[in-house]
C-alpha cells in the first residue's frame, strides 16, 4: 500500500472508498507478477497496483520523468 497525496493506491483498490470496501469484503491483493518477467526470482508473487492512470492526477510533471 503506498499513501500519496492523491489518496490510497493499493492492490485491494485505489482510492479510500475503495480500498475501505477492500478491506471490509477481505480482498487478498496478491497475485502473478505481471509487469516485468520475473523468471529466476526468489518470489513469483506481489502485490501489484493495477488500474491506475497517472495521467488522470498529475499535471504538472512529465509522466516520463517518474519512475513507477
Amino acid at each position: 500500500m503506498v499513501l500519496t497525496g492523491l489518496g490510497v493506491l493499493s492492490s485491494i483498490g485505489n482510492g479510500v472508498t475503495e480500498f475501505t470496501r477492500g478491506l471490509r469484503e477481505g480482498r487478498c491483493g496478491a497475485g502473478e507478477i505481471t509487469l516485468f518477467d520475473a523468471t529466476g526470482f526468489r518470489r513469483q508473487l506481489a502485490h501489484e497496483v493495477r488500474d491506475f492512470d497517472p495521467a488522470e492526477w498529475i499535471r504538472h510533471t512529465p509522466l516520463e520523468e517518474l519512475g513507477r
